[in-house]
């Protein structure tokens, strides 16, 4: 879908008016202030291994929330 498709259905569905409040998205609240463009593959790998992936799978997956939405 082309971005006028989304936005028609987000009017259709009633969502359109609460996605264009003015609020600061998860991006600008997490995003470091001097973000590492470049990092070397070593410090990627240091910063993934000090993360729990299997609990944030689990948490993602036990998370999932389904919305049928007819159009």
């Amino acid at each position: 879908m082309d971005k006028e498709e989304i936005v028609q259905i987000a009017r259709k569905i009633g969502t359109f008016e609460t996605s264009i409040l003015p609020y600061e998205d998860c991006c600008t609240v997490f995003t470091p202030r001097h973000p590492r463009l470049r990092p070397l593959p070593g410090e990627v790998e240091r910063a993934e291994e000090a993360l729990d992936i299997e609990t944030m799978v689990k948490a993602a997956v036990d998370g999932i929330e389904r919305v049928q939405v007819n159009l």
